[in-house]
């Protein structure tokens, strides 16, 4: 086109940066913007991955029969906006992946559904990534116990 805005996107190192603009027409014109030189900027800060935390587990009801659904509830939040790349809840050992529920990706309430066997010994823990290398395991050793499923 004759005329426009152009726009070009890319994502930049750490440190400072410079740059022009060059345009040729089809005649083999160029003009260059700033005439000499080059304009400065902008300064990339490296910024530092924070891990996600997890809040408030829980699993509802505490106590059913066998056959019933029980859903585990557990809020995730990380202060860089990163939403999970790995969501799990892991119950007596075995993985689930846990969906979001409430809230947004980075800051919400993620939950899983499921039916359990007949037993008072059920354990689980969470296991949340940002796939930047920060993660969380909640509680950080051990297990959360629950729930209790008799007849």
């Amino acid at each position: 086109p004759a005329d426009g805005i152009y726009y070009y996107k890319t994502k930049l190192t750490p440190g400072n940066h410079v740059y022009y603009f060059a345009a040729a027409d089809d005649c083999g014109n160029c003009i260059l913007h700033p005439k000499y030189g080059v304009f400065y900027g902008p300064k990339v800060i490296e910024t530092v991955n924070s891990a996600p935390r997890l809040y408030g587990a829980r699993v509802w009801p505490s106590a059913g029969a066998p056959g019933g659904v029980f859903t585990y509830y557990v809020e995730y939040r990380d202060q860089d906006n990163d939403p999970p790349a790995r969501a799990e809840i892991y119950i007596n050992g075995n993985p689930h992946t846990m969906r979001l529920a409430q809230g947004k990706s980075h800051t919400g309430v993620y939950i899983f559904r499921t039916r359990l066997y007949e037993g008072v010994y059920h354990n689980y823990y969470y296991y949340f990534d940002d796939g930047k290398g920060g993660f969380c395991r909640y509680p950080e050793i051990g297990y959360f116990h629950g729930p209790a499923v008799t007849r």
